[in-house]
C-alpha cells in the first residue's frame, strides 16, 4: 500500500472560501473556491468531501 502524507486547508474570506489540498513536498493537488454567502454554506460541505 502507497500512503502519501497530505495536507487540507480552508480559507474562509469575506467574499470568497476557498479549499486546497497539497503533497507534503508542497505540490497542489486540488483546489477549488466559491463565493461566500452570509448564513449558508454555498455547498462547501459537499464539496471538501468530493475533492478527496
Amino acid at each position: 500500500m502507497n500512503l502519501q502524507r497530505l495536507t487540507g486547508s480552508i480559507d474562509i474570506g469575506g467574499t470568497k472560501t476557498a479549499v486546497g489540498i497539497v503533497t507534503k513536498n508542497g505540490a497542489l493537488l486540488t483546489y477549488a473556491e466559491f463565493p461566500t454567502q452570509p448564513n449558508r454554506a454555498n455547498g462547501g460541505e459537499d464539496l471538501v468531501p468530493s475533492l478527496l
